[in-house]
Parts: C-alpha cells; structure tokens; sequence
C-alpha cells in the first residue's frame, strides 16, 4: 500500500512545483496593458498626418478591447479582433488630444500650457481575451519613434530611468532657442488607484520642480510627466538615472522628445526617442550590442551609441570580458557603437543602443532596450511597423547562441547567410531585411532579436520582446549547520536567509512578501514538534510545510523561520536537515521566479546508547518482530504485545530510561511466538522510558510514559 501510493504523491508535488514556478516566468506578452504617449515634436507644415498607434499582434484568435482618455478627460473605446494571426490590428489616433503635452508645442516659445508633474488623463487601457504583444508608435514628420508595451502583470514598483541628454539650443548672439530646444523626459502611469510615488531626479531640478525630490499620489489610468530644465546654462541635463520608487505597479517610458545623437552633434536632424522601462527587479548582468545596418546614403558624419545605467554601486562593468570601468547606482556610460560587444556588470545593468543622426538619408535617431541573455526566449512575433510607406527599410537583428544557429526557421524558413560572432562569447548575430508585418522566428535555445526600420530622416526600434523574470537570487540556508540533541529533546533550527547573489535585487525591490518553505528531516531522527508545521512523512523523511511573511526591510542574515523539532533514537545516528523547496511570493500569490541556492544542516543523536563495543543499545529498526503497547501503565502494570518470535533465538524484553540505563527485565516470560504480557513498573519514578524487545538479530523499541 505505501510503494503504491507515494510515489505518485511525489510525482504530483514534483508537478504542482514546477507549474508554480512556471507561473512565474512571465513575458512581454499578456491581455492586460497601460499605455501612454510622451511630447514629440510635430511638424506645423504637416499636423493632419501625425498620429499615435497602437499595434496588437496575437499567436492565436482574440478579441479585446482599447479604452482610452483624451485631454479633456473624454473616455472613448474601440473593440477589436483578430481573426488572422498572420495579421496585426493597428489602432491610430490624431495626437492632439491623446498625446502628452510638454513645454515645448513643437516649435513654440515654452508654454505655460503644458502637463509637467500633474495628473493627466492621456492613456490607453488595452484588454484581450488571449494573450497578445503590443506596441506603441508615435509618429509626426520625420520624427518617430516605437516601443515594446510591457503587460500590466510584470509591471514593478521600483525603476531607473534611461533616457537620452536635453537638445538645449541657442540662438546666433546667446539667448536660449525656445523654439528648437527638446528635453530629457520620461512619463509614469498608474495602473491602481492610490499609487504613491517617490522621485529621486539624476538631476538638481526637473522643469517644474527646483529640487532632486519629487513626490505625488496617482489614480488608476492617469500620467505623470516629467521633463527636464533646459536653461541657457543648463542646456544638456539628462534624466538617465532617476530613481522612482512607488506603492503600486506602475508603467515608466523614458526617452526623449526630439534628440541629437551623439549629443554634442550639429545640425537639425533630430528624432523622437521612447522606451518603456523594465522594473529593476527584471533587469539583467549582461548584454549584446551589436551596430546597426546603414540606412541608404546616411552621413557618416557621426557614429551609432550605446549607454549602460547601473542599479548600485560599485558596479564593475566587463567589456568583452576585460573590467572597463566601474558605475555607482544611477549613473551612464556612453560609448560609439561601432563593433559587437558583450557587456556585463557585477550588478544588474540596463543597456540601451541609439542610432545616430542622418540629415542626408535614411534613418534618423532611434532607441532601443537591448534585453539582456538572461531574458532571452526562444520564439518570438513581432511586428514590422509600417504606416504611411514613410519605412522602406527594415531590419531585424537575432542574436544567438552557435550551438542554436542551425535550428533558427525566420518565418518557418531557414536562415540564408552569415551569423557574425560577438567576441568573447559563444554568441552570434546577423541582421536580416524583412518585409513590413507579421514576422516570426523559433530557435531550440533562447535568442534575442532587436527591430528597427528606416525612412528619410526618420526611424524607429524596439525589441522584439523577452521574458520578464525576476531575477531574485537568495541563499537560504540552515542555521546552525550543525546541531546536536539527545532523544526526547526538542530543539530548535532556523532557516536563514543567508545572502542575496551580488547581482540580486533586494527584498524590496524583488516586492517579495511571503515564501513558501518545504524542509525536511529523517522522520526517525527528529520531527516537528508543532503540528501546524507537519507536512507528509515519504520516503522515511518528515516535512516541514511552512509559509513564512517577509518584510520588505528584511536583510540577509536573518532567520526567516525557527523550526522546533522532538529528537528521537533515529534509524541513523545523524540526518541531513533539507530545504526541499522554496516558492516566493508576492502579497496577491503572485510567485516569483527565483533561482534560490539552499544549503542543508545536520542533526546528530548525541546519546546514541551503545554497548562496550560500540554496537547500538536501542536499534529502532523494525525487520520481522513485532511490538505493540496497550494503554501504557494501568495498575502499575505495563502491558505489551508481541508477536513473530522465534522461541529458540535469544529473546529479552528490557525497559531502559532515557539515560541509557536498564532498569528492569521481563526476560524468560515469552513462551509462546505470539502473545500479551505485562511488566510490573511499580517501582519506577515518573517519566519517559522505552522499551525494546531483542530476538536474534531483530530489535524493536517503544517509547512509553509514567504518569501517576
């Protein structure tokens, strides 16, 4: 009965882990988004074309819906489906009043007209009955940029911001060009009601406030932009590492209205620049840059960036595998994107390529999250974003693994050419021209891919999507690693949380709330003394099956849980004490992907009691005899069955106290291979005894009690 149930008991636990754990490796698809649209620079000459889009792809049938609000505070929806999943569904809107508006209108002198750092309505709610990706597009004339929206369900409470250096402009005797000077920018979307928000600006002052702090409570659906000062003195200030920690889920897009990249270039060829923001808790340690294809005829004039932002000090950055520098939390690097690099900090860091300033050609700025390996996955749909014919060159960059190259099909079909090694990698990249649309690619190993396209002087980039993970890593460990109690002692062990991986967010910034814990010991050593606490005994190992509340200031060197424990004789003299299990949680049961290192501790029986050659007084194994006692001590008679004897082995029946010590016999009064007996205990104190029956090679012992 016992082999027939239990396994399938484990095969089932083994099942219901992994599925919990699956439910927490979550991606840049999923029915449920916020979207919001930063100040871009719209072209007087042309306002009727400029418009924001939205576009949803889907891997099976959906429907769903867009709610959005205008500046007005008008709410408005539009259903949508896709029956065709070869097809993407595009939403537009005029800008006017459902883009953010800044205190540059696009070539106006600053206006006191504009939604800094006040709650404003201009968001885009997006439904669906099935998972889906979605992406947003801001496009004006000759000044666009698009973006990956990430799924509300992996949304965080904590994130940096990387954007890209103010575009201050002078005029030809001094006085600063309202009219042409862009800002740094980034905007947050509330996705509950009641967020409160803590701003740590990079900056000594954002346009509106004079001061690194700034603090505001959000309602569900509305935004929040922030800008950067642009003075004549300060003409070049950069939002990028700005920490904003909130109460609630919330969405960040960074960017930039209209820049020049690099920074210090010349000329009026600007473009819009947006990215949304990954939580911190889901950055990663390493990334890819690789350059990007020349569009037709473009300058040469300037070179391609990239920026690296760290999330804590100290952060050595690895440079194809060479320590480059080192940046403290919330600070940039900038570097020419010319060859393919492999990045890597001792921290979490977060990358971002920018594509350079062309006046003569195709493309323009863009900005693009590179995703780092980590979150990888190994299929993708994306979207070749098209609108107007203003996009006639298109690209997508896969990066892979060698050993995956030969599996990767584009659109179920083999990949054509030559993947381009990243040194001092076993990574590979090669850049493909595609067709406007749908695309897809799978691979047996997880890959990256990076998107963009070109027009005259104008362009956009994203990534194609990857997975969200959090990449909280814990040490937990048993605490003391060694512990030593004798039988019929309870005791006491901890499960410590022991330390977080370098590269680990904190308990904070991971929004953990709870773990659930299974530990478990030698069932014939030690079990828990709480039944709260018991889980099943399988396979001769008693569970611990306990959830524990975490708190968000929890450091590492902490007990998390002390686990109480009766010592027994033990089938073993000493037992591993195991963390068989660890599940982290968020407040709403939300679990947390984790990649959590246990380290097991040991409990030894320190009154083992043996004979003067060392063999065990008190063997607990049980093999063919057996012994059952009825109601312990009536009449100061202990009264005891056995059975399965053999009569002609020597046979003892002994009662020992908890020292070690025989105190009385029964020997010589087993007559028969079955029967009931009692022993007179009359003469013993009050306590814990045991008794043990011997027969040839066969022990069995009972614990039993005296209580008068």
């Amino acid at each position: 009965m016992f082999r027939k149930y239990v396994l399938p008991y484990l095969v089932l636990f083994t099942v219901l882990c992994s599925l919990t754990f699956a439910q927490g490796v979550k991606d840049s698809k999923g029915t449920d988004f916020w979207v919001t649209f930063m100040p871009n620079y719209h072209n007087p000459d042309f306002p009727d074309l400029d418009s924001l889009y939205i576009f949803i792809s889907s891997e099976t049938p959906t429907s769903g819906t867009i709610n959005y609000t205008d500046f007005n505070g008008t709410q408005f929806q539009q259903n949508f489906v896709i029956s065709d999943v070869s097809t993407v569904h595009k939403f537009a809107v005029h800008y006017d009043n459902f883009e953010l508006r800044g205190f540059n209108q696009s070539g106006s002198s600053f206006s006191q007209n504009h939604q800094n750092e006040v709650a404003a309505p201009q968001t885009f709610h997006i439904v669906s009955d099935n998972e889906v990706t979605v992406y947003g597009f801001n496009q004006a004339s000759l000044t666009s940029d698009a973006f990956l929206v990430l799924p509300t369900d992996v949304l965080g409470q904590e994130y940096y911001v990387l954007a890209y250096p103010s575009d201050g402009k002078t005029q030809f005797f001094g006085p600063l060009d309202q009219t042409q000077s862009t800002p740094s920018q980034f905007v947050i979307v509330a996705t509950e009601d009641n967020t409160d928000i803590d701003i740590t600006l990079s900056t000594n002052r954002s346009y509106r406030t004079n001061s690194k702090q700034i603090t505001t409570t959000l309602q569900r659906g509305q935004a929040y932009l922030v800008q950067a000062f642009i003075s004549r003195t300060q003409l070049n200030d950069d939002l990028t590492g700005t920490n904003i920690i909130s109460s609630k889920p919330i969405a960040v897009f960074a960017g930039h209205q209209r820049a020049t990249v690099p920074s210090n270039g010349s000329g009026n060829s600007r473009d819009h620049l947006c990215e949304q923001m990954p939580p911190y808790d889901k950055w990663g340690n390493t990334a890819f840059v690789v350059p990007f294809i020349p569009g037709t005829n473009q300058s040469l004039t300037a070179r391609d960036r990239y920026v690296v932002l760290s999330g804590e000090d100290n952060n050595v950055i690895y440079r194809n595998n060479i320590p480059a520098f080192t940046l403290n939390k919330g600070e940039r690097r900038e570097f020419d994107l010319i060859n393919p690099e492999s990045l890597k900090g001792t921290f979490p860091i977060l990358v971002a390529a920018f594509k350079k300033q062309s006046s003569d050609g195709f493309s323009d700025p863009l900005m693009m999250i590179i995703p780092p390996a980590e979150q990888f996955l190994k299929s993708y749909r994306w979207i070749n974003a098209q609108v107007d014919n203003i996009f006639t060159e298109q690209f997508t960059t896969i990066v892979a693994p060698n050993a995956s190259i030969p599996s990767i099909k584009v659109d179920n079909q083999p990949i054509i050419g030559n993947f381009i090694p990243i040194p001092t990698t076993n990574y590979s990249y090669i850049t493909l021209r595609l067709s406007d649309g749908v695309h897809d690619v799978t691979a047996d190993r997880r890959i990256g891919i990076y998107v963009y396209g070109y027009g005259v002087t104008d362009s956009y980039g994203y990534t194609g999507g990857m997975q969200l993970l959090n990449q909280f890593k814990p040490v937990i460990s048993i605490f003391p690693e060694q512990i030593s109690a004798k039988s019929g002692d309870t005791t006491s062990v901890g499960i410590l949380l022991d330390s977080l991986f370098p590269t680990s967010p904190t308990i904070a910034q991971a929004d953990i709330a709870k773990a659930h814990i299974i530990a478990s010991v030698n069932a014939t050593v030690a079990t828990p003394q709480f039944s709260f606490q018991r889980g099943e005994i399988r396979f001769g190992r008693h569970y611990f099956d306990i959830e524990i509340p975490i708190v968000r200031n929890t450091q590492t060197k902490t007990i998390l849980q002390n686990l109480s424990m009766i010592v027994g004789l033990g089938d073993a003299e000493v037992s591993d004490i195991r963390i068989d299990s660890v599940v982290w949680l968020t407040q709403d049961n939300d679990t947390i992907w984790s990649e959590t290192t246990t380290k097991s501790g040991t409990i030894t029986v320190a009154d083992v009691w043996k004979d003067n050659a060392g063999s065990r007084l008190i063997n607990p194994q049980e093999v063919r005899i057996g012994l059952i006692l009825t109601n312990n001590v009536i009449d100061n008679q202990l009264i005891y069955t056995y059975k399965n004897i053999i009569i002609t082995e020597p046979t003892s029946v002994e009662i020992i106290n908890i020292n070690g010590v025989i105190v009385t016999n029964d020997n010589g009064n087993l007559s028969a291979t079955s029967g009931s007996n009692g022993i007179n205990v009359s003469n013993l104190p009050v306590g814990r005894y045991y008794i043990r029956l011997s027969n040839g090679r066969n022990i069995v012992v009972r614990e039993f009690s005296i209580v008068r």
